[in-house]
């Protein structure tokens, strides 16, 4: 009888072990999607192309960032968005902007949803000088078929070395 319930013990904790590794394993390959999303919006933004960002949203994305009027909603939110800031980088004379990720702090995702922190690093040159800005986007995500679409994207500046007039407000 003792070695029934050993044997029975180890069937239970083997399958227990089995079920928490393919779950871990699940989790990683989803979380892999969603970044897969971010390291697309990265890269579109590197390209200034506006169609790829824009293929990455959901019809009613909400944008949110540094420079006014710091909200965008509804249709073709992202579209405004991109538009006041090249109207800002065209203004202030920036040229050579680079952007890149950090590793996420933190990701957060249900079958249909997900939710990350993501650093993010801004570079450019201002006035011939190399220029550089760090933040974090918090990302929402909605499940799109195999994909991951985001729903909302906000930015949080943590630094700039550009100067305090960067925005003209």
């Amino acid at each position: 009888m003792m070695l029934l319930q050993k044997a029975c013990g180890v069937v239970v904790m083997a399958t227990l072990l089995t079920g928490h590794a393919a779950s871990a394993q699940d989790s990683r390959l989803a979380d892999q999607a969603v970044l897969k999303t971010i390291d697309a919006l990265v890269s579109a933004m590197n390209k200034n192309d506006d169609r790829a960002i824009a293929a990455l949203m959901t019809a009613d994305a909400v944008m949110q960032d540094e420079i006014a009027p710091y909200r965008w909603l509804g249709p073709n939110a992202e579209a405004k968005w991109s538009h006041d800031d090249a109207q800002l980088i065209a203004k202030r004379g920036v040229t050579q902007s680079h952007s890149s990720r950090g590793v996420p702090t933190f990701v957060h995702r249900t079958a249909t949803h997900a939710f990350a922190t993501v650093p993010l690093v801004y570079t450019y040159m201002l006035g011939g000088r190399p220029q550089r800005e760090t933040g974090l986007w918090t990302i929402v995500f909605a499940k799109s078929g195999p994909t991951w679409q985001i729903t909302f994207l906000g930015f949080a500046k943590v630094s700039d070395t550009s100067d305090a007039t960067w925005n003209g407000q």
